[in-house]
């Protein structure tokens, strides 16, 4: 949620001058990058919970 919110205010900080066409593009790929780790990260975790979830059964 918070990369989310990161994002939505990268063009405000374009905007207002607070961030310039580098600190942008480098922002960018942080925030690329965040995404990427997130998606394994609960990729990872849904995998955990299928596998005992299909071992635990009665």
């Amino acid at each position: 949620m918070l990369a989310c919110a990161a994002c939505c205010a990268l063009p405000l900080l374009i905007g207002a001058g607070l961030l310039t066409g580098a600190g942008a593009a480098l922002a960018e790929r942080m925030l690329l990058a965040i995404a990427g780790v997130l998606i394994a990260a609960a990729a990872g975790m849904w995998w955990l919970y299928r596998r005992d979830a299909l071992y635990c059964l009665p």
